[in-house]
């Protein structure tokens, strides 16, 4: 069971996404009992862009008056924005874009004319490309305004882009969970951990915990200190392991005498002159003295 003063919330990643790439992973050791147990920083990243083939099929499909392509009244840059409507359930529409495929919101009629206006596949193809293209590892600002200050003052800026980069923790959660919700709490002030499950294009399907971007740094370093701990209690445990081996060998080899001091020779039961008694150490080999 969970925690009761964390809520944990359980949705895809990248929903209707496909696109997902494992990056990199980090393993770490946890306490357990009676055993050890590991944990791993996954670096997730997820395209979200449509590309021009994939945009052209959908439009190929729809049916609805106002279904199409459409270009926006104002430039963005030197280029206007494109975009694929589609007609929904009810009078919104759905909108599709070359940098982040499906937007999450719909849009209503009278704001998908106010500020675009329909054009043919054709006229669209060239904007379509060049957004998707451009949006893989640049965000809108730089698409509007040739650079984005947030990253001319060594940030990072992800509005737009197509790309986006994702870190989830996978494995024993139950035995850091609390190490983690801290973690999130203070630098988030929120205490809800997001639960995600995903399938990476490599067909590896993970569930674990979302893990913000601005917490990554202090909770890997975090699970560092716990790997460290975790395998220098392993090391402690394996000294103490071979001593007690060696002191049970002990206990069961025979006694060793050669410590204890000799005692003099009887007088009576010494050998005949000339043979050499092989129970004690060989005598001498230093030259005599004249």
């Amino acid at each position: 069971f969970l925690p009761l003063n964390i809520v944990a919330l359980t949705t895809d990643l990248a929903p209707g996404n496909d696109e997902i790439y494992e990056e990199t992973q980090e393993k770490f050791l946890t306490n357990g009992n009676p055993q050890e147990g590991q944990v791993v920083l996954y670096k997730i990243s997820v395209d979200r862009g449509m590309p021009w083939d994939e945009a052209w099929a959908k439009w190929h499909a729809l049916s609805g008056e106002d279904d199409g392509f459409y270009l926006s009244h104002k430039l963005r840059g030197t280029q206007p924005c494109v975009l694929l409507a589609e007609q929904g359930r009810g009078q919104n529409f759905i909108l599709y874009k070359p940098n982040i495929g499906k937007q999450a919101h719909p849009e209503s009629p009278d704001n998908l004319q106010h500020r675009y206006y329909r054009v043919t596949p054709e006229e669209a193809k060239g904007f379509w490309e060049n957004q998707f293209t451009f949006s893989f590892n640049k965000c809108s600002h730089a698409n509007w305004n040739g650079r984005c200050k947030q990253i001319d003052q060594g940030g990072e800026c992800w509005l737009g882009m197509r790309l986006r980069q994702y870190h989830m923790l996978c494995g024993a959660l139950l035995r850091v969970w609390k190490r983690v919700a801290d973690v999130v709490c203070d630098i988030t002030s929120s205490s809800v951990l997001q639960i995600v499950r995903l399938k990476t294009k490599q067909h590896n399907k993970q569930v674990g915990i979302k893990i913000p971007e601005a917490c990554v740094g202090r909770l890997r370093a975090e699970l560092s200190q716990m790997d460290e701990a975790v395998m220098r209690g392993r090391r402690e445990r394996e000294q103490q392991l071979l001593l007690s081996h060696y002191y049970c060998s002990q206990q069961g080899a025979p006694l060793d005498l050669s410590c204890l001091p000799r005692p003099a020779p009887d007088p009576a039961l010494a050998l005949p002159e000339g043979l050499l008694d092989l129970t004690t150490s060989s005598p001498s080999l230093s030259p005599a003295e004249p």
